[in-house]
């Protein structure tokens, strides 16, 4: 076989072949639009129980907002000190006060 002949072969091999996911890319959406599509319309149609008007449904989402901490009684003391308490980083031992910014 020449070298022609195997390369005209090839081409039109790899062209179907990519032709073919091409097909299968469109089939898979296709299938999932109708998918979603008789979700959307089974709820309209058919409510659950629990939510009484019909044609209508619910999205939920969530946020996570700052985290909240709870106050101590030493962190409501601190907060009228005129000082604050900072350890040293050499020699934990050592601990300094320093006048507090407002």
């Amino acid at each position: 076989m020449s070298n022609a002949v195997r390369l005209l072969l090839w081409t039109a091999i790899s062209i179907g072949i990519v032709t073919l996911a091409i097909l299968a890319f469109w089939l898979l959406l296709l299938v999932v639009g109708v998918a979603v599509l008789g979700r959307l319309i089974y709820l309209k149609f058919f409510p659950n129980r629990r939510n009484t008007s019909a044609g209508t449904f619910t999205v939920h989402t969530f946020t996570i907002g700052p985290r909240v901490h709870r106050n101590n009684a030493s962190d409501i003391d601190n907060r009228n000190e005129p000082y604050t308490t900072v350890i040293d980083a050499d020699d934990p031992d050592k601990e300094y006060r320093i006048p507090k910014i407002k």
